[in-house]
Protein backbone atom coordinates (compact mmCIF):
# COMPACT_ATOMS: atom_id res chain seq x y z
CA UNK A 1 0.00 0.00 0.00
CA UNK A 2 1.33 3.19 -0.95
CA UNK A 3 0.16 7.07 -0.09
CA UNK A 4 1.20 10.38 -1.77
CA UNK A 5 0.67 13.91 0.40
CA UNK A 6 0.12 16.71 -1.62
CA UNK A 7 1.05 19.88 0.31
CA UNK A 8 2.07 23.63 -0.65
CA UNK A 9 4.88 23.33 1.18
CA UNK A 10 7.78 20.95 2.33
CA UNK A 11 6.45 19.34 5.50
CA UNK A 12 7.54 20.54 8.48
CA UNK A 13 5.52 19.67 11.49
CA UNK A 14 6.57 22.71 13.60
CA UNK A 15 5.07 24.86 10.26
CA UNK A 16 1.23 24.40 10.90
CA UNK A 17 -1.41 22.44 12.40
CA UNK A 18 -1.88 21.17 8.80
CA UNK A 19 1.32 20.26 8.64
CA UNK A 20 1.83 18.47 12.15
CA UNK A 21 -1.62 16.33 10.88
CA UNK A 22 0.59 15.32 7.65
CA UNK A 23 3.36 14.31 9.84
CA UNK A 24 1.72 12.29 12.81
CA UNK A 25 -0.29 10.26 9.52
CA UNK A 26 2.87 9.85 7.75
CA UNK A 27 4.36 8.45 10.88
CA UNK A 28 1.18 6.29 12.11
CA UNK A 29 0.70 4.67 8.41
CA UNK A 30 4.69 3.67 8.21
CA UNK A 31 4.33 2.38 11.53
CA UNK A 32 1.11 0.19 9.86
CA UNK A 33 3.50 -1.06 6.78
CA UNK A 34 2.35 1.88 4.45
CA UNK A 35 4.90 3.76 2.18
CA UNK A 36 3.74 7.09 1.82
CA UNK A 37 5.33 9.52 -0.35
CA UNK A 38 5.54 13.25 -0.11
CA UNK A 39 5.05 16.40 -3.22
CA UNK A 40 5.28 19.61 -2.22
CA UNK A 41 5.19 23.25 -4.54
CA UNK A 42 7.88 24.96 -2.53
CA UNK A 43 10.48 24.63 0.06
CA UNK A 44 10.16 24.96 4.24
CA UNK A 45 12.34 27.10 5.82
CA UNK A 46 10.88 25.15 9.48
CA UNK A 47 12.67 22.50 10.89
CA UNK A 48 12.44 19.46 11.61
CA UNK A 49 11.60 17.73 8.51
CA UNK A 50 8.75 15.21 7.79
CA UNK A 51 10.17 11.47 6.95
CA UNK A 52 8.95 10.41 3.82
CA UNK A 53 10.32 7.40 1.32
CA UNK A 54 11.01 9.81 -1.41
CA UNK A 55 10.20 13.32 -1.62
CA UNK A 56 9.39 15.55 -4.82
CA UNK A 57 10.01 19.48 -5.65
CA UNK A 58 6.68 20.11 -8.19
CA UNK A 59 6.81 23.19 -10.75
CA UNK A 60 3.02 24.05 -11.16
CA UNK A 61 3.47 24.35 -14.80
CA UNK A 62 3.06 21.03 -16.02
CA UNK A 63 1.84 18.71 -13.14
CA UNK A 64 0.28 16.42 -14.45
CA UNK A 65 3.04 14.97 -16.30
CA UNK A 66 5.33 15.08 -13.06
CA UNK A 67 2.88 13.81 -10.95
CA UNK A 68 1.98 11.28 -13.59
CA UNK A 69 5.60 10.04 -13.64
CA UNK A 70 5.69 9.83 -9.48
CA UNK A 71 2.19 7.61 -9.25
CA UNK A 72 3.77 5.47 -11.63
CA UNK A 73 7.07 5.21 -10.59
CA UNK A 74 6.05 4.28 -6.73
CA UNK A 75 2.73 2.43 -7.46
CA UNK A 76 0.63 4.61 -5.60
CA UNK A 77 -2.22 3.77 -4.73
CA UNK A 78 -3.93 6.79 -2.43
CA UNK A 79 -3.40 10.50 -2.93
CA UNK A 80 -4.55 12.80 -0.26
CA UNK A 81 -4.31 16.45 -0.66
CA UNK A 82 -4.00 18.44 2.51
CA UNK A 83 -3.64 21.99 1.65
CA UNK A 84 -3.03 22.40 -1.69
CA UNK A 85 -4.21 26.01 -3.56
CA UNK A 86 -5.23 25.60 -7.19
CA UNK A 87 -7.22 26.47 -9.87
CA UNK A 88 -9.60 24.34 -11.84
CA UNK A 89 -7.13 23.21 -14.56
CA UNK A 90 -5.14 22.38 -11.66
CA UNK A 91 -7.42 20.46 -10.11
CA UNK A 92 -8.29 18.58 -13.61
CA UNK A 93 -4.58 17.50 -14.67
CA UNK A 94 -3.89 15.74 -10.55
CA UNK A 95 -7.52 14.11 -11.48
CA UNK A 96 -6.15 12.77 -15.04
CA UNK A 97 -2.87 11.99 -13.30
CA UNK A 98 -4.84 9.86 -10.72
CA UNK A 99 -7.21 8.34 -13.95
CA UNK A 100 -3.96 6.91 -15.55
CA UNK A 101 -3.24 4.84 -12.65
CA UNK A 102 -4.96 1.54 -11.88
CA UNK A 103 -6.79 1.64 -8.77
CA UNK A 104 -5.97 4.60 -7.75
CA UNK A 105 -8.22 7.00 -5.84
CA UNK A 106 -7.96 10.94 -4.43
CA UNK A 107 -9.19 12.64 -1.86
CA UNK A 108 -8.98 16.16 -0.45
CA UNK A 109 -8.80 17.43 2.97
CA UNK A 110 -10.73 20.24 4.09
CA UNK A 111 -9.46 21.15 7.20
CA UNK A 112 -11.71 23.89 7.89
CA UNK A 113 -15.39 24.42 8.78
CA UNK A 114 -16.90 25.06 5.69
CA UNK A 115 -18.93 28.10 7.28
CA UNK A 116 -15.20 29.81 7.50
CA UNK A 117 -16.08 31.65 4.76
CA UNK A 118 -18.47 34.22 6.43
CA UNK A 119 -15.57 35.40 8.97
CA UNK A 120 -14.10 38.88 7.99
CA UNK A 121 -10.93 40.28 8.45
CA UNK A 122 -10.16 42.11 11.60
CA UNK A 123 -10.38 45.81 10.33
CA UNK A 124 -7.96 46.79 13.39
CA UNK A 125 -5.40 44.41 12.51
CA UNK A 126 -5.54 45.68 8.82
CA UNK A 127 -4.84 49.12 9.37
CA UNK A 128 -1.58 48.04 11.46
CA UNK A 129 -0.61 46.52 8.31
CA UNK A 130 -1.52 49.24 5.84
CA UNK A 131 -0.03 52.65 8.14
CA UNK A 132 2.49 50.51 10.70
CA UNK A 133 3.81 47.93 8.24
CA UNK A 134 3.57 49.46 4.75
CA UNK A 135 1.88 46.43 3.55
CA UNK A 136 -0.47 47.88 0.80
CA UNK A 137 -1.65 44.91 -0.24
CA UNK A 138 -3.75 44.09 2.47
CA UNK A 139 -5.68 47.36 1.25
CA UNK A 140 -8.06 44.84 -0.42
CA UNK A 141 -8.61 43.46 2.93
CA UNK A 142 -9.29 46.59 4.53
CA UNK A 143 -11.71 47.09 1.95
CA UNK A 144 -13.51 44.23 2.77
CA UNK A 145 -13.99 45.12 5.99
CA UNK A 146 -16.34 47.97 5.05
CA UNK A 147 -18.69 45.70 2.73
CA UNK A 148 -21.95 45.50 4.01
CA UNK A 149 -22.28 41.89 5.39
CA UNK A 150 -25.33 40.78 3.51
CA UNK A 151 -23.28 41.72 0.25
CA UNK A 152 -19.87 39.65 1.74
CA UNK A 153 -21.92 36.95 2.16
CA UNK A 154 -23.27 36.14 -1.13
CA UNK A 155 -19.97 37.01 -2.76
CA UNK A 156 -17.92 34.48 -1.04
CA UNK A 157 -20.72 31.47 -1.11
CA UNK A 158 -20.62 32.04 -4.93
CA UNK A 159 -17.05 32.20 -4.95
CA UNK A 160 -16.72 29.25 -2.60
CA UNK A 161 -19.72 27.02 -4.21
CA UNK A 162 -17.34 27.16 -7.46
CA UNK A 163 -14.23 26.40 -5.49
CA UNK A 164 -15.86 23.37 -3.67
CA UNK A 165 -17.53 22.01 -7.22
CA UNK A 166 -14.05 21.75 -8.80
CA UNK A 167 -13.06 19.66 -6.06
CA UNK A 168 -16.67 17.25 -5.95
CA UNK A 169 -15.80 17.17 -9.79
CA UNK A 170 -11.96 16.00 -9.44
CA UNK A 171 -11.47 14.20 -6.11
CA UNK A 172 -13.01 10.88 -5.33
CA UNK A 173 -13.26 11.93 -1.89
CA UNK A 174 -13.79 15.14 -0.03
CA UNK A 175 -12.98 14.46 3.88
CA UNK A 176 -14.17 16.83 6.12
CA UNK A 177 -12.73 16.69 10.04
CA UNK A 178 -16.36 16.19 11.24
CA UNK A 179 -19.55 15.02 10.59
CA UNK A 180 -21.44 18.20 12.02
CA UNK A 181 -19.46 19.90 8.94
CA UNK A 182 -21.30 18.00 6.31
CA UNK A 183 -24.54 19.82 6.00
CA UNK A 184 -23.09 23.18 5.51
CA UNK A 185 -21.01 21.43 3.14
CA UNK A 186 -23.67 20.38 0.95
CA UNK A 187 -25.61 23.44 1.15
CA UNK A 188 -22.41 25.29 0.05
CA UNK A 189 -21.46 23.28 -2.46
CA UNK A 190 -24.75 22.52 -3.98
CA UNK A 191 -23.51 19.08 -4.58
CA UNK A 192 -25.64 16.83 -6.08
CA UNK A 193 -27.91 14.25 -4.13
CA UNK A 194 -25.47 11.01 -6.19
CA UNK A 195 -22.07 12.84 -5.15
CA UNK A 196 -23.01 13.39 -1.84
CA UNK A 197 -21.61 9.95 -0.60
CA UNK A 198 -18.32 11.25 -1.42
CA UNK A 199 -18.17 13.26 1.23
CA UNK A 200 -16.73 12.00 4.53
CA UNK A 201 -15.74 12.71 7.88
CA UNK A 202 -12.42 11.58 9.72
CA UNK A 203 -11.09 13.31 12.70
CA UNK A 204 -7.63 14.50 13.54
CA UNK A 205 -5.63 12.45 15.50
CA UNK A 206 -3.83 13.11 18.75
CA UNK A 207 -0.21 14.72 18.75
CA UNK A 208 1.32 13.67 21.41
CA UNK A 209 2.53 9.91 21.69
CA UNK A 210 1.18 9.93 25.44
CA UNK A 211 -0.46 11.80 28.06
CA UNK A 212 1.10 13.35 31.19
CA UNK A 213 0.54 11.51 33.95
CA UNK A 214 -2.77 12.36 36.37
CA UNK A 215 -0.75 13.09 39.11
CA UNK A 216 1.36 15.79 36.95
CA UNK A 217 -1.76 17.85 37.00
CA UNK A 218 -1.31 18.75 40.73
CA UNK A 219 2.11 20.40 39.58
CA UNK A 220 1.48 22.84 36.86
CA UNK A 221 2.34 26.60 37.02
CA UNK A 222 -0.37 29.36 37.23
CA UNK A 223 -0.27 30.04 33.23
CA UNK A 224 -2.82 30.05 30.60
CA UNK A 225 -2.04 29.30 27.33
CA UNK A 226 -2.23 30.09 23.54
CA UNK A 227 -0.83 28.21 20.72
CA UNK A 228 -1.92 29.72 17.71
CA UNK A 229 -0.98 31.07 14.40
CA UNK A 230 -1.40 35.19 14.81
CA UNK A 231 -4.11 35.77 12.30
CA UNK A 232 -6.75 38.02 13.59
CA UNK A 233 -9.47 36.73 11.02
CA UNK A 234 -9.54 33.07 12.17
CA UNK A 235 -7.93 32.66 15.80
CA UNK A 236 -8.95 36.54 17.18
CA UNK A 237 -6.12 36.82 19.49
CA UNK A 238 -7.57 40.10 20.11
CA UNK A 239 -10.13 38.97 21.71
CA UNK A 240 -8.29 36.62 23.84
CA UNK A 241 -5.95 39.99 25.24
CA UNK A 242 -9.34 41.61 25.84
CA UNK A 243 -10.87 39.16 27.86
CA UNK A 244 -7.50 38.47 30.10
CA UNK A 245 -8.01 42.50 30.65
CA UNK A 246 -11.55 42.33 31.58
CA UNK A 247 -9.99 39.31 34.06
CA UNK A 248 -7.31 41.78 35.63
CA UNK A 249 -10.08 44.55 35.99
CA UNK A 250 -12.15 42.03 37.91
CA UNK A 251 -10.04 40.39 40.49
CA UNK A 252 -6.25 39.95 41.27
CA UNK A 253 -4.51 37.72 39.27
CA UNK A 254 -2.30 36.10 41.64
CA UNK A 255 0.68 35.58 39.71
CA UNK A 256 -1.00 34.05 36.68
CA UNK A 257 0.12 34.75 33.56
CA UNK A 258 -0.68 34.80 29.65
CA UNK A 259 1.77 33.16 27.62
CA UNK A 260 1.43 33.15 23.62
CA UNK A 261 3.50 30.57 21.35
CA UNK A 262 3.14 31.54 17.69
CA UNK A 263 3.76 33.48 15.39
CA UNK A 264 1.88 35.38 12.19
CA UNK A 265 1.21 38.15 10.16
CA UNK A 266 -0.95 40.02 13.08
CA UNK A 267 1.84 39.65 15.25
CA UNK A 268 2.83 43.67 15.90
CA UNK A 269 -0.82 44.25 15.68
CA UNK A 270 -1.65 42.31 18.44
CA UNK A 271 1.76 43.23 20.21
CA UNK A 272 1.02 46.93 19.58
CA UNK A 273 -3.12 46.12 21.10
CA UNK A 274 -1.22 44.42 24.23
CA UNK A 275 0.36 47.48 24.83
CA UNK A 276 -2.18 50.03 24.20
CA UNK A 277 -4.50 48.32 27.02
CA UNK A 278 -2.03 48.13 29.36
CA UNK A 279 -2.35 44.52 30.06
CA UNK A 280 -0.28 43.08 32.23
CA UNK A 281 1.26 39.69 32.48
CA UNK A 282 1.06 38.50 29.05
CA UNK A 283 4.17 37.40 27.00
CA UNK A 284 4.57 36.38 23.60
CA UNK A 285 6.99 33.56 23.02
CA UNK A 286 7.44 33.61 19.25
CA UNK A 287 7.71 30.08 17.93
CA UNK A 288 8.39 27.15 19.89
CA UNK A 289 7.82 23.77 20.29
CA UNK A 290 4.99 23.97 22.21
CA UNK A 291 4.97 21.05 24.62
CA UNK A 292 6.66 21.58 27.45
CA UNK A 293 4.76 25.12 27.59
CA UNK A 294 1.58 22.61 27.76
CA UNK A 295 3.03 20.30 30.43
CA UNK A 296 3.75 23.75 32.62
CA UNK A 297 0.36 25.56 31.97
CA UNK A 298 -3.26 25.01 33.89
CA UNK A 299 -5.78 26.44 31.59
CA UNK A 300 -5.96 26.87 26.99
CA UNK A 301 -7.44 29.65 26.02
CA UNK A 302 -9.05 29.91 22.51
CA UNK A 303 -11.31 32.19 20.77
CA UNK A 304 -11.60 31.48 17.04
CA UNK A 305 -13.98 32.91 14.80
CA UNK A 306 -13.64 29.53 13.11
CA UNK A 307 -11.50 26.15 13.56
CA UNK A 308 -11.74 22.83 11.38
CA UNK A 309 -10.72 20.08 14.29
CA UNK A 310 -8.09 22.09 15.74
CA UNK A 311 -5.52 19.48 17.05
CA UNK A 312 -4.02 22.08 19.56
CA UNK A 313 -7.16 21.28 21.95
CA UNK A 314 -6.04 17.56 21.49
CA UNK A 315 -3.06 18.48 22.57
CA UNK A 316 -4.22 20.43 25.24
CA UNK A 317 -6.11 17.48 26.82
CA UNK A 318 -3.39 15.15 26.33
CA UNK A 319 -1.18 17.57 28.59
CA UNK A 320 -3.78 18.17 31.04
CA UNK A 321 -4.90 21.55 30.24
CA UNK A 322 -8.18 22.73 30.65
CA UNK A 323 -9.26 23.92 27.53
CA UNK A 324 -12.28 27.13 27.41
CA UNK A 325 -12.96 27.69 23.79
CA UNK A 326 -15.96 29.86 22.01
CA UNK A 327 -18.88 27.69 20.73
CA UNK A 328 -17.72 29.02 16.77
CA UNK A 329 -17.75 25.59 14.68
CA UNK A 330 -19.61 22.54 15.51
CA UNK A 331 -16.38 20.00 15.49
CA UNK A 332 -15.47 21.56 19.04
CA UNK A 333 -18.24 19.46 20.45
CA UNK A 334 -16.91 16.39 18.85
CA UNK A 335 -13.87 17.54 21.29
CA UNK A 336 -15.19 18.80 24.64
CA UNK A 337 -18.25 17.83 26.48
CA UNK A 338 -19.23 20.98 28.44
CA UNK A 339 -18.02 21.30 32.05
CA UNK A 340 -16.97 17.88 32.27
CA UNK A 341 -12.95 18.05 30.22
CA UNK A 342 -13.55 21.85 29.21
CA UNK A 343 -15.63 24.88 28.82
CA UNK A 344 -17.78 25.70 26.00
CA UNK A 345 -18.71 29.34 25.82
CA UNK A 346 -21.82 30.72 23.74
CA UNK A 347 -20.51 32.99 20.99
CA UNK A 348 -19.93 36.27 21.42
CA UNK A 349 -20.33 36.03 25.27
CA UNK A 350 -17.65 38.20 26.61
CA UNK A 351 -18.76 38.34 29.84
CA UNK A 352 -19.32 34.81 30.72
CA UNK A 353 -15.98 33.90 29.27
CA UNK A 354 -14.35 36.19 31.63
CA UNK A 355 -16.44 34.10 34.26
CA UNK A 356 -15.96 30.97 33.88
CA UNK A 357 -12.12 31.94 33.31
CA UNK A 358 -11.99 33.54 36.50
CA UNK A 359 -14.00 30.09 38.27
CA UNK A 360 -11.33 28.15 36.54
CA UNK A 361 -8.29 29.99 37.69
CA UNK A 362 -9.92 30.27 41.66
CA UNK A 363 -10.78 26.78 41.78
CA UNK A 364 -7.90 24.86 41.65
CA UNK A 365 -10.44 21.27 42.36
CA UNK A 366 -12.60 21.53 39.59
CA UNK A 367 -9.40 22.10 37.13
CA UNK A 368 -7.91 19.18 38.11
CA UNK A 369 -10.94 17.41 37.83
CA UNK A 370 -11.87 18.77 34.02
CA UNK A 371 -8.16 17.82 33.20
CA UNK A 372 -8.21 14.46 34.35
CA UNK A 373 -11.16 13.78 32.57
CA UNK A 374 -9.85 15.44 29.63
CA UNK A 375 -6.76 12.72 29.78
CA UNK A 376 -9.35 9.97 29.68
CA UNK A 377 -12.02 11.80 26.59
CA UNK A 378 -9.38 12.98 24.37
CA UNK A 379 -8.43 8.99 24.04
CA UNK A 380 -11.37 8.84 21.61
CA UNK A 381 -8.82 10.56 18.65
CA UNK A 382 -6.16 7.89 19.94
CA UNK A 383 -3.80 7.10 16.56
CA UNK A 384 -5.38 2.84 16.85
CA UNK A 385 -8.73 4.89 16.31
CA UNK A 386 -8.28 7.16 13.65
CA UNK A 387 -6.04 5.28 11.74
CA UNK A 388 -8.17 2.40 11.80
CA UNK A 389 -10.99 4.61 10.19
CA UNK A 390 -8.40 5.71 7.27
CA UNK A 391 -7.37 2.12 6.63
CA UNK A 392 -11.32 1.25 6.16
CA UNK A 393 -11.19 3.85 3.95
CA UNK A 394 -8.27 2.35 2.26
CA UNK A 395 -9.34 -1.40 2.34
CA UNK A 396 -13.25 -0.37 1.61
CA UNK A 397 -11.93 1.17 -1.93
CA UNK A 398 -8.65 -0.04 -3.36
CA UNK A 399 -8.08 -3.51 -5.27
CA UNK A 400 -4.66 -3.76 -4.16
Amino acid sequence: MNVLFLNNSEVSPQNSGIQRVTTVLADEFSKNGIKCYSVFFSHNQSEPKANFEEKYLLNKKNVYEQLENILVTNKINFVICQEVVGNKLFFKNIRRAVKKIEHCKSVYCLHNTPEHIYSRPNIFAELVAVFQEKKYFRLKKLAVCLMPEFLYNWINTLITRRKYQVLNKNFDYIMLLSDSFKQSYFKISNISKDDKEKVIAINNLLSFQQNIDSQQISQKENIILIVSRLWERQKRISESLKIWKKVQQKTDINNWKLVIVGIGEDEKYLKSLAKKLNIKEVYFEGRQNPIEYYRKSSIFMMTSAYEGFPMVLGEAQQMGVVPIVCDTYGAVHDIIENDFDGIIIEKNNTEKYVNQLITLMQNDEKRQILAKNALESCKKFSTENIIEKWRELFENNLKF
